[in-house]
């Protein structure tokens, strides 16, 4: 019996070990800031203003900017947790050739922008983002939020502070808390997160036309993880599932359907109020 209550206790210290060191890897585990920098003509990507986005918490964040074409929508794209904007040159050049403005915003703390990122952080981020086209004249209908991935939960948190009038989210996610105890079932995750991204929650309270589009075979997020952000979320919403695709989606075919929902959604009516 003394022998079992030792190895008890031990296995309860080991336990405690890997819970406190879980505890404090979750920030770098969850953004992981790629702070590489990358410039668009490095890219061959022409027509793109670099500009400086100042937050109120007083960060300075990097974005691109391309004005939309006539009767466009200006799309403002809020990236995942992997690289930064400067990895994602494909997606700039299709929203563009589309006719579309695009902000790709840099998250505090990637690429050349300062800070470190939090959830709060994020949403701070993203509501300058979106104040800032706002400064450039553009109007409410004329803007359509996309997110990617570890954005799609800011994104989701966006439409509740702004009147986002679209929204197209690619391998999302109900909340980081749900994702961390889906993921990590062996620990008291939900009581661990610092950062829970409640991005369920917030589709509860707007009612706006939603685009999810989700690999069935996603481990990074799984498929039913999706599936509940999709169940929470009100109507008008469409959910497309890709089969056999893991977690990397974004890809052509995901940015035509986006950039068909979007004027479907918008119309070029709504551009201009």
């Amino acid at each position: 019996m003394r022998w079992l209550r030792r190895a008890a206790l031990v296995l309860a210290a080991l336990y405690a070990g890997v819970v406190l060191g879980m505890y404090l890897a979750q920030d770098r585990i969850m953004f992981d800031p790629d702070r590489s920098i990358v410039h668009p003509q490095e890219l061959d990507l022409a027509g793109v203003e670099e500009v400086t986005i100042v937050t109120p918490d007083g960060e300075s964040l990097a974005a691109w900017y391309t004005p939309a074409q006539s009767g466009h929508p200006t799309i403002l794209f809020l990236h995942g947790k992997g690289g930064n904007i400067g990895h994602r040159p494909n997606r700039y050049r299709s929203y563009t050739a589309k006719g579309f403005g695009v902000l790709f915003l840099e998250w505090r703390g990637f690429g050349m922008s300062t800070g470190s990122p939090s959830e709060q952080g994020l949403v701070t981020d993203a509501v300058a983002a979106y104040d800032w086209l706002l400064s450039r004249g553009l109007k409410p209908g004329a803007i359509a939020v996309v997110g990617e991935s570890l954005g799609t939960g800011i994104a989701a948190i966006l439409a509740t502070r702004r009147p986002v009038k679209v929204l197209a989210l690619e391998a999302a996610y109900s909340s980081m808390a749900d994702l961390a105890a889906y993921r990590y079932w062996w620990l008291p995750a939900r009581l661990l997160i610092n950062n829970p991204i409640d991005a369920a929650a917030a589709l509860t309270k707007v009612h706006i036309p939603l685009l999810m589009q989700h690999g069935t075979d996603d481990v990074t997020v799984p498929f039913v993880i999706g599936r509940r952000l999709f169940d929470f979320a009100n109507q008008p919403k469409q959910f497309i599932a890709i089969p056999g695709a893991g977690h990397a989606i974004f890809t052509e075919p995901v940015f035509s359907r986006e950039a068909a929902f979007i004027l479907k959604s918008l119309g070029t009516q709504s551009v201009s109020q």
